[in-house]
């Protein structure tokens, strides 16, 4: 099936907008006076960053711990990836409050809405970072703390210092900021931010001069609010919004109706459905889980994030009805068999190894439908039978290949005698559409 030509105008709309916010806050004075000592030393000291001194600046690098970072659950200390200081919550007090100053509304206002809703976060204050001279962080992603946890925000002490930008990546494209750069045009005192969902990559770039001094808060969906993140920004939410439509308007589009598929763009962890729902039938009707899947995807209707639930929710507002799916590309012997699955079954635990995992997931226990096939080569002629025997077509407005989800990973590796599996699963928003001036329907699998 050749693109539709509208199709790009919805790609660029949904890649137009950056998951961060950064620049400047103006402060009161006494927000830049820092309080910081070791615990069971007489070395308590005071440092105000307006007129703190290079030597001043080196006295609270040299108290500060050597930095460490997340690694498969562990807090790991490496130089070669990571050479900075940190002071624990223990060691240091700010006048700082980041509540009163209004900078999480500003980056409410970025992160999360654009649609005049109501949802709040709640940032929680994690380390005190210190790079000096030769400090560095490579590239990385961010480890959750928490169900809730949602992005970082990092705060900037006015102090001086060359290199050290904070550089972050999404979808192929980099950005930078340097605090020092951005404050020495405030005339008053101020404090730079920067604030990016979690599963953003960035890196500190290393400080080739001064200091560079900043305050880690972990953010959250706030405790009393529903934690679905309805939009990113109202430019990117009206531009989106009428791109899509004009796509559904075109009658050359799906004439006869269709199934329209978007990769997640950002991760999200899969929940163990055993452990949070009981086998109730009001359960299964409640998640709109008819099938058998160890790891439930329901719930991730309510904490969607920037670009993914501007998607859910524009289709919402068109009267569609999406649904959020599994992608499971089983690769087996010489085949890849992709099949859109409800949930993510354990595959290991529940003994697939007896047939083919995408014939199982096909099967009357799991539901799914065959949606695509890779071959191993261009020689191999399962491609052209494999029409035949696909049960579902969609057209990808951003290919689920390139989906960022938690799950965009090797998750499952398993060894029967010859037999070597690997799944991959991605998070997908599915909707099944009608013919051209009658788009509204039910999900693909809600009466299927």
């Amino acid at each position: 099936m050749s693109q539709h030509p509208l199709i790009d105008s919805v790609r660029e709309a949904l890649n137009q907008k950056p998951p961060f916010s950064f620049g400047t806050i103006a402060v009161e004075p006494a927000d830049c006076i820092l309080y910081y000592g070791n615990i069971g030393r007489q070395d308590a000291r005071r440092l105000d960053f307006l007129t703190a001194t290079p030597e001043q600046l080196a006295v609270l690098s040299k108290g500060c711990d050597v930095a460490t970072f997340g690694f498969k659950d562990q807090d790991v200390h490496d130089e070669s990836y990571r050479k900075a200081g940190k002071l624990d919550l223990s060691c240091f007090a700010t006048n700082f409050d980041v509540d009163d100053s209004g900078l999480l509304e500003i980056v409410e206002d970025v992160l999360l809405r654009g649609d005049k809703s109501k949802l709040r976060l709640r940032a929680e204050l994690y380390k005190l970072n210190v790079y000096g001279q030769g400090s560095f962080f490579k590239s990385h992603k961010d480890t959750p703390r928490g169900d809730s946890m949602c992005g970082s925000l990092v705060v900037f002490f006015p102090s001086t210092y060359e290199g050290g930008d904070l550089v972050l990546r999404d979808n192929e494209k980099e950005w930078r900021f340097n605090s020092s750069n951005a404050l020495s045009s405030c005339e008053q005192p101020s404090f730079g931010y920067a604030a990016f969902y979690s599963d953003v990559e960035h890196e500190v770039a290393e400080v080739t001069h001064g200091y560079r001094v900043t305050l880690t808060y972990n953010l959250y969906y706030h405790d009393d609010q529903p934690s679905s993140v309805i939009n990113s920004h109202p430019l990117f939410y009206s531009k989106f919004k009428q791109a899509f439509q004009t796509l559904l308007d075109d009658p050359t589009f799906l004439p006869h109706g269709g199934v329209i598929g978007f990769g997640l763009q950002h991760e999200y962890p899969f929940r163990n459905s055993l452990e949070h729902h009981d086998n109730s039938d009001n359960e299964v009707n409640k998640w709109n889980r008819p099938h058998h899947y160890k790891y439930d995807i329901g719930f991730l209707g309510d904490c969607l994030k920037g670009k993914d639930a501007a998607v859910m929710k524009i289709c919402k507002d068109l009267i569609l009805l999406p649904s959020l799916k599994v992608v499971l590309k089983a690769q087996e012997r010489w085949q890849t068999d992709v099949v859109l699955c409800d949930g993510l079954p354990d595959i290991v635990s529940d003994n697939f190894w007896d047939e083919y995992v995408a014939s199982v997931l096909r099967g009357k226990e799991y539901g799914g439908k065959l949606i695509d096939y890779e071959p191993e080569d261009d020689s191999d002629p399962g491609k052209d039978e494999f029409e035949e025997r696909r049960e579902l077509d969609i057209v990808w407005m951003n290919y689920y290949k390139s989906s960022r989800t938690m799950s965009d990973e090797e998750v499952i590796t398993g060894d029967k005698e010859a037999h070597v599996l690997h799944v991959f699963a991605y998070i997908c928003i599915v909707i099944e559409v009608g013919g051209a001036g009658s788009r509204a329907i039910t999900d693909v699998h809600r009466n299927a």
